[in-house]
């Protein structure tokens, strides 16, 4: 458009002095034009292309927050692995809890380990997790830690930690989307959220736990 009028005020209206106040006019008033209607334009390609995604997004989060109505650790465990796994259509999930003084796989979504594969409490990625207390790009890391997971069968994209208090009780392991994309920052928000609340979760069950010990009446003596 610019061009057109551009021309057209070049071969018929130079001699008016015209050309450059029309070209001027024309200009401002399509990038006014276009400033209004690219919000709408965002919004269509937005709600078109990534429909799916924000759906997963929005059905995660909403599963966060009925993790606290949990009253089983397993119900809490298939959340952070077996959701995410196929919302997002992961590669792969995996929990590893805390046994004794390493971390091991309690579930898995999409990887099936041939051989077990534990963290030392004192290995880089779990000293990582438990200084910086959140999400971990593994590629940030040194190469023998993604290294690991390889040789187990594995191409791991994000570690996302899981607190009791100060000690890591667990991680979450989560592999890139299953066309190759990498993780964008609001998924691994969503992420974040998951097992921040799930932390709580874990918590709460242990809590009701012990009540439930404490509250057991005792047998009575004969």
């Amino acid at each position: 458009v610019i061009g057109f009028v551009d021309w057209a005020t070049s071969a018929y209206l130079s001699q008016l002095r015209l050309a450059l106040a029309i070209d001027a006019i024309v200009t401002i008033a399509l990038a006014l034009a276009l400033h209004r209607i690219s919000g709408g334009i965002e919004d269509v390609v937005d709600f078109l292309v990534y429909r799916k995604k924000h759906e997963a997004e929005h059905y995660l989060k909403r599963l966060a927050r009925t993790l606290l109505r949990a009253r089983r650790e397993e119900t809490i465990d298939r959340a952070v692995v077996q959701d995410p796994y196929d919302q997002l259509e992961l590669t792969l999930a995996a929990l590893f809890r805390r046994a004794g003084s390493a971390y091991v796989a309690s579930l898995t979504a999409g990887w099936h380990p041939a051989a077990a594969l534990s963290f030392e409490q004192e290995h880089d990625l779990v000293r990582f997790m438990a200084t910086e207390r959140k999400l971990l790009h593994l590629h940030d890391l040194h190469r023998h830690v993604a290294a690991e997971f390889t040789k187990a069968g594995a191409t791991p994209a994000v570690a996302v930690p899981i607190f009791e208090g100060d000690d890591l009780a667990a991680f979450a392991i989560y592999g890139l989307h299953r066309d190759g994309t990498k993780l964008d920052p609001d998924e691994c928000e969503t992420l974040e959220a998951l097992c921040d609340t799930a932390a709580q979760a874990y918590v709460r069950v242990e809590n009701l736990e012990l009540r439930a010990i404490v509250e057991r009446p005792l047998p009575v003596a004969t």
